[in-house]
């Protein structure tokens, strides 16, 4: 309930839209909706809502559907459970009481799946290998930075991976824009100690918590709607063949958001 009331916010929410917008727009090769000047004021930008607004709330809806859950529950774990539960003691009493003089017996008990730190670096390590295996197939991966896990999902804590460098068994970097902040380029650098996980941004914010773990998001395959002559040339002209020369060639611009 706390995770919901925070989200969206206004700002948390045009955010959360636009991320989600530009990777389904890139995932299915084609560019966003271009709006006129003038705002909802003006008859076509109008009609290109009426038809882009359903295609955005099915979107968000499925999109929290598939990951809302799973980031309450990586958050609970991470903030709510250790990571080996402590023996019972009046258990342990009770049993003593029945074995022979000088037994000695001892209960621990650890939960089906590790809490604490042991939950966000295996929650990291499962997301390190879904971006991998995204961008092989050239698309963007949409990742949650868990920084206070005791605290609920914020749209600032979504980030979009377009890159991934020196991959090694305890160690990777990342390339990767905050979704509320998309003009701005972030590294960073994961890395496992003792196993525990350890993630570095950079640049580095001074009143903003470090980042305990990464959560991937899985995101639904949805066809944005088409306008204009696209709408019928789509089905008659190679066009993700185009879009992918079109980016290898930079004869066409970056995505807003991604810059792939």
């Amino acid at each position: 309930v706390d995770g919901l009331a925070a989200l969206p916010a206004e700002a948390d929410g045009g955010a959360l839209l636009a991320t989600l917008g530009a990777i389904a727009h890139h995932r299915a090769r084609c560019t966003a909706p271009r709006w006129h000047a003038g705002g909802m004021t003006r008859r076509a930008n109008r009609r290109r809502w009426d038809r882009y607004q359903p295609f955005l709330t099915d979107l968000v809806r499925r999109g929290l559907a598939a990951n809302f859950a799973r980031s309450l529950e990586l958050r609970a774990r991470a903030a709510r459970l250790p990571a080996d539960w402590a023996g019972c003691e009046v258990t342990e009493r009770r049993l003593a009481r029945q074995l022979p003089e000088g037994a000695q017996v001892a209960i621990t008990a650890s939960p089906p799946r590790p809490g604490g730190q042991a939950a966000l670096a295996e929650a990291t390590t499962l997301a390190l290998a879904a971006i991998g295996q995204a961008l092989r197939g050239h698309q963007p991966c949409l990742v949650e930075l868990v920084r206070d896990p005791a605290r609920p999902l914020a749209a600032s804590e979504l980030a979009i991976v377009y890159a991934m460098a020196g991959v090694d068994p305890g160690a990777a970097r990342l390339m990767c824009c905050r979704a509320d902040t998309p003009e701005t380029g972030r590294l960073l650098s994961v890395a496992y100690a003792d196993g525990r996980v350890e993630v570095r941004e950079q640049p580095r914010t001074e009143d903003t918590p470090s980042i305990k773990g990464l959560l991937a998001w899985q995101l639904p395959d949805a066809r944005p709607p088409l306008y204009g002559l696209r709408r019928v040339t789509w089905w008659l002209l190679p066009w993700r063949s185009l879009w992918l020369l079109g980016r290898a060639l930079r004869l066409t611009g970056a995505d807003e958001i991604t810059g792939l």
